[in-house]
């Protein structure tokens, strides 16, 4: 009960276990129904959406307008910076200069928080 636990430990913010992933993991659904319905149970406590690369853009979004006040998205940019970095490696085996390895790795998760940011309305707000 989510109302119980935010009233029993008094948190600032809740997480609540909102998500669908499909068994062959393809694609990670949020579920709003029941995200509208923490939000009716618990209004005044801030919530937060913990995402994941294939957690689809408009899931978010909606997610967003129905209450979700944080998107937490670091498995998303070790995800980018993983990826970058394993092409990287395999596509220039012999560059020993890890700055030529991990350059291209930063400037993969750069393009993700610009990405998330533009995606969350958060862009030109401090």
């Amino acid at each position: 009960d989510p109302r119980r636990f935010v009233e029993l430990t008094g948190v600032d913010f809740f997480a609540p276990a909102i998500g669908i992933m499909y068994k062959n993991n393809a694609v990670a659904r949020v579920n709003i129904d029941t995200l509208r319905a923490v939000r009716r149970d618990i209004d005044g406590v801030p919530l937060v959406l913990r995402s994941c690369p294939k957690v689809p853009d408009r899931d978010i979004i909606t997610s967003i307008r129905s209450g979700v006040a944080k998107v937490i998205v670091g498995s998303e940019l070790q995800y980018a910076f993983s990826e970058s970095l394993r092409h990287n490696l395999s596509d220039h085996a012999s560059v020993y200069d890890p700055r030529g390895i991990l350059g291209p790795a930063k400037d993969a998760v750069k393009a993700v928080v610009k990405e998330k940011i533009i995606l969350f309305g958060s862009s030109g707000k401090a």
